[in-house]
């Protein structure tokens, strides 16, 4: 390889700006071609990222040491088929950033001689600017061929993130856990926000509000773990409480009684892990829970992943 090896990208989105920007700016690697959709999608990711030359048709690619698909996860196959057919990247290490797909949906060009491999890099890509400062000090995970996971840990390491063997495991179900713990938080302040603004101010003043408290509960979790930084009725085993939120939302906001239910359920057996609530008053909670007249026809259905993370943001 050269001194500071090429490298090009496929779907230059959000994720791959982040990353390839970082790439360039530490040195990691020259950064040669940058594919998106349309020429002038490319030319955005180009002057992003301060590097690279943009195109729209994998044919125009050059030959290089590295190739990153960052594309949308439906897509990845179908690049892998049209990369194999040009035939001019047999001996390059080409990794996915699907967090979703094991790297083995490159198959078809680790049997031409690619070095084939898949990094999550578990970060937060709605906004790459910022993304930028939040890669340094996050965590990746990365499998694939050996001599691929050596080498891309050590380009990853080189931008400041941590990466981690991720081993012969379920991609879907590592995934389901990443999306549990970053997607679903939003979804769970979202729908707080919704009910918030039923009782009056709008959902800026409630953002303020709740932010040193939501603070708190993050840097309890991580200092204490989950059990130990749990609070909020469940916790105590309040009984009253509990029924009190449960016809309150049944009257106010029925559309989200059942997500509140499955996260209550959830929350149950923390409790009893935890230990401060009697045993029988958590036993009631779940009866209370699962009462017909509590059961609702809701927007979430009665298959709403729970978010088993739940927190009583001002802790009583």
């Amino acid at each position: 390889m050269n001194l500071i090896p090429t490298l090009s990208v496929i779907g230059c989105g959000r994720l791959g700006k982040t990353i390839t920007r970082l790439f360039h700016e530490k040195q990691v690697f020259q950064i040669v071609d940058i594919l998106n959709r349309s020429l002038k999608s490319s030319d955005e990711a180009v002057r992003f990222v301060g590097a690279g030359r943009p195109i729209d048709r994998i044919s125009n690619l050059e030959k290089v040491d590295v190739i990153l698909i960052s594309a949308a996860d439906a897509s990845i196959k179908s690049i892998a088929h049209e990369l194999r057919r040009t035939g001019s990247h047999d001996s390059a290490i080409i990794f996915h950033a699907s967090g979703a797909l094991s790297y083995h949906i490159l198959d078809s060009l680790a049997e031409r001689g690619a070095l084939t491999a898949s990094v999550h890099p578990m970060v937060t890509f709605s906004d790459p600017e910022r993304a930028t400062q939040d890669v340094p000090g996050s965590y990746c995970s990365i499998e694939g061929h050996p001599d691929a996971r050596k080498f891309l840990g050590d380009a990853f390491r080189n931008i400041g993130s941590n990466p981690f063997d991720l081993g012969d495991v379920s991609k879907s179900q590592y995934h389901a856990a990443a999306v549990f713990v970053s997607n679903y938080v939003t979804a769970v302040v979202h729908t707080g926000l919704d009910i918030f603004t039923q009782v009056g101010f709008d959902r800026e003043h409630w953002l303020k509000v709740l932010q040193p408290g939501i603070a708190s509960i993050v840097n309890s979790l991580f200092q204490e773990g989950t059990v130990a930084s749990l609070t909020g009725p469940i916790s105590r085993g309040d009984v009253n409480v509990i029924e009190g939120h449960l016809k309150a939302l049944k009257t106010n906001s029925p559309e989200n009684l059942d997500l509140y239910r499955h996260l209550a359920l959830a929350t149950v057996p923390i409790s009893r892990e935890k230990g401060l609530a009697a045993s029988e008053s958590l036993n009631k909670i779940e009866e209370l829970l699962r009462l017909p007249e509590f059961k609702t026809a809701s927007k979430w259905g009665s298959g709403w992943a729970v978010w088993l993370l739940v927190f009583d943001p001002i802790g009583i």
